[in-house]
């Protein structure tokens, strides 16, 4: 029996698989590369509004403190104009996890309450909590697992509809205040 065409038949077919290996890992590698920089687009873009958010909520805080104070005084004399109490609402595009605290504030704000009406100062700052647990979790994220990105993206777009939610609860949260409180 002639053992040669046996060993470069072997010969060959272990090349073969060896050319089949390579091609499937150069494969992967390349799907690989790609993600990494889909990914790195987007971590890019989310980073930005992260950063935006934040320059919001700088701008919007102290009018926000401002007033809390023009209503805790209206709600001692009731003799502040309509025109000093502006809330100037934040529009955040992507939020963090947590979306259940925020449907769940202003559901039991009662706007006849100091405490409660106080609490829309404190929603603000949940919007700061956010912002920066947004910002942690953007890092974190494993951007180079296609599956969980989708699914973190996925996330973000549902939460912007629950904010615009609860934008509107807000500003119908201080009508409903200010005809409870009228001013003179």
């Amino acid at each position: 029996m002639n053992k040669i065409p046996l060993l470069s038949t072997l010969i060959y077919f272990v090349l073969f698989m060896a050319a089949i290996f390579l091609a499937i890992r150069l494969n992967n590698i390349w799907d690989t590369y790609q993600h990494h920089n889909k990914a790195q687009v987007i971590f890019k873009d989310i980073i930005a509004e992260v950063k935006q958010n934040q320059a919001l909520l700088n701008t919007s805080q102290p009018k926000n403190n401002q007033l809390l104070r023009n209503i805790r005084q209206h709600l001692k004399d009731s003799v502040l104009s309509i025109s000093k109490l502006r809330f100037a609402p934040v529009y955040l595009k992507y939020t963090a996890w947590n979306t259940s605290r925020y449907l769940q504030m202003p559901r039991h704000w009662q706007p006849d309450i100091l405490y409660n009406v106080s609490q829309m100062y404190e929603f603000q700052q949940l919007h700061k909590e956010h912002t920066q647990a947004l910002s942690r979790m953007v890092r974190s994220i494993a951007f180079y697992e296609h599956q969980q990105l989708r699914t973190s993206l996925d996330a973000f777009e549902a939460n912007l509809s629950v904010l615009c939610n609860i934008d509107t609860q807000l500003q119908a949260l201080y009508k409903t205040f200010l005809l409870v409180h009228p001013t003179q």
